[in-house]
């Protein structure tokens, strides 16, 4: 566990880098031709050697290479993260990723995506899944993510302490949202600058869990509202239950 301590304080810049990449990306990539959304759906994807099924949310709908608008971000997205993590699936709300292909809309503003450390693929924590979950939490925790006890009230703090000193761009950590044996989600406040000038608040919950025996990286990213943060949480806890029903 030392060692994945370790990897993890090093992976913790990497996310950083990646909250900032993904964030920017989505707020500047202009819209493609039309293209229908799929239906929510969960597919087979290869980490480390191993298979695993995931799912989209519920009204989420995966990115379709096939689809030019679509590529076009995946590649975006894929190049941004190169040499530290690897894109399993990307996705985002159905109904803003119509809007999005076919110009309706020009930012996708609720999207996510599952990744896994090039580093870690390998690993495999398969009965050590309760201990590793603990030790990467409390990595967050020492980097100023403490457990959040009273959700509404300290996450609704941190995001107005947020506003007073943010910086453009800038990752702030609002703490652990949820911690159990499977499962360690954090959440981050970030302000962007769109494309057109104007400015944007996002909030993204992340969690990290182990599918057989794989750490698994999910994203779920929010414009910010006074209950986004446990709605993401709830949404992302539900998620990765469901993903592991799927990988008994």
């Amino acid at each position: 566990m030392f060692a994945l301590k370790n990897k993890c304080r090093t992976d913790f810049s990497i996310l950083t880098f990646m909250f900032v990449s993904l964030s920017v990306l989505f707020l500047t990539l202009t819209t493609a031709p039309q293209a229908e959304a799929k239906e929510r759906s969960h597919n087979s994807f290869v980490v480390g050697g191993t298979t695993l099924n995931l799912a989209t949310p519920e009204n989420n709908c995966s990115l379709n290479p096939q689809i030019p608008a679509d590529n076009h971000m995946l590649n975006a997205v894929k190049n941004s993260i190169k040499g530290n993590t690897e894109l399993v699936l990307q996705f985002a709300d159905c109904q803003e990723l119509k809007n999005w292909r076919t110009r309706k809309q020009k930012y996708l503003d609720t999207f996510g995506s599952y990744q896994s450390s090039l580093k870690l693929q390998n690993l495999d924590l398969t009965g050590k899944e309760a201990e590793s979950i603990k030790s990467i939490c409390d990595v967050y925790k020492k980097q100023g993510g403490t457990m959040l006890k009273n959700m509404e009230k300290d996450i609704n703090k941190r995001v107005q302490d947020s506003f007073k000193n943010v910086k453009m761009n800038k990752i702030q950590l609002l703490g652990v949202v949820k911690e159990n044996e499977e499962i360690c989600a954090v959440a981050t406040f970030q302000r962007l600058k769109t494309a057109d000038g104007s400015t944007k608040d996002q909030i993204n919950v992340y969690s990290i869990t182990i599918l057989k025996g794989k750490l698994i990286f999910s994203y779920l990213f929010a414009p910010n509202t006074v209950d986004v943060v446990d709605q993401l949480t709830d949404q992302i806890v539900a998620l990765n239950k469901f993903n592991q029903q799927l990988n008994k």
